[in-house]
């Protein structure tokens, strides 16, 4: 298959229960986007694993890191549960990375954009020069959470850092009721 030097991830924002705002909302809102990365990893390998065949060891243990820091709860179980999602080749090869001894590569309270810069050296292993975040499901989550939407939204557009990340892009899909 032919590769592309874009990786899509999909994010659909889910609300919080503790009524986060300003910055404790945006980091919330910042793990579930690194959440939907490591997604995306698990995704590229399973259709071109070709991707990962020559990969550094330094850009192999910051996908362990981020596997480690952004998979919910136990990372093993996580990859063993969703085997038959992403096939035995990448639920084997995310379990070998699983298996390498820990680096802390960033301290657990690493700014944003530190994090964001990992992540984009990491894909550019890969081959990949951008990083698109499709922000899709604002709508669901203005349905039912309408303050926490607008709150987010306000949160992810007043940290101009965020969109200064080149090659780090955010495709927002805002519903008509949000757009005064």
């Amino acid at each position: 298959p032919k590769q592309t030097n874009t990786m899509l991830l999909n994010w659909t924002p889910n609300p919080s229960e503790d009524n986060l705002r300003g910055s404790s909302l945006m980091r919330f809102a910042t793990n579930q986007v690194f959440h939907a990365f490591v997604r995306g990893i698990f995704s590229t390998h399973s259709k071109e694993p070709a991707r990962f065949e020559k990969l550094p060891a330094w850009a192999e243990d910051a996908i362990s890191w981020l596997l480690r820091s952004y998979l919910p709860g136990d990372p093993n179980f996580y990859v063993e549960s969703r085997g038959p999602e992403f096939g035995p080749e990448t639920t084997k090869w995310a379990l070998n990375l699983l298996e390498r001894p820990f680096r802390e590569i960033l301290p657990k309270s690493a700014p944003t954009t530190e994090i964001i810069q990992l992540i984009l050296i990491t894909s550019e292993s890969l081959g990949f020069s951008n990083l698109w975040v499709m922000v899709d499901g604002l709508e669901k989550l203005s349905t039912f959470h309408h303050a926490q939407a607008e709150d987010l939204l306000e949160a992810m557009l007043s940290t101009l850092s965020l969109f200064e990340e080149q090659g780090f892009v955010f495709k927002l899909f805002i519903p008509d009721s949000m757009e005064s």
